[in-house]
């Protein structure tokens, strides 16, 4: 018994060895770096660059988008630092302004983060 499980062991260690010698010179397809595109792939991605040149970006609105990506029929600009806003009134740029319960929206742009008119009284 002690002789056949010798004789699988050492089976078994040669088979590892061939094995590990076998996977050791061959290199997969990432390791050589001589990956070629097909001829339908390289066609499809110039086809996608020529799409995406030659179109012009498309707010969600449908109409296109100006430069900077802005769309003036329904976003506006923050004046401070030009974040897109909806055009509803009651939304502000949050970065640069705040919202003071008794004198209503004052800037913090220029480093205060209280509400000056609530300072000064």
């Amino acid at each position: 018994m002690i002789i056949f499980e010798e004789a699988i062991s050492k089976g078994a260690i040669k088979k590892a060895a061939v094995l590990s010698a076998i996977t050791s010179e061959t290199t997969s397809p990432d390791e050589d770096g001589d990956e070629v595109p097909s001829d339908d792939q390289s066609t499809d991605d110039d086809n996608d660059d020529e799409q995406e040149s030659s179109t012009a970006p498309i707010c969600e609105c449908g109409r296109e988008l100006d430069s900077g990506w802005k769309c003036s029929y329904c976003r506006r600009q923050c004046p401070l630092c030009n974040r897109s806003l909806s055009m509803d009134t009651g939304e502000y740029c949050e970065r640069c302004f705040r919202i003071c319960p008794y004198h209503g929206l004052y800037s913090i742009a220029f480093g205060s983060v209280e509400c000056q008119q609530c300072k000064n009284a």
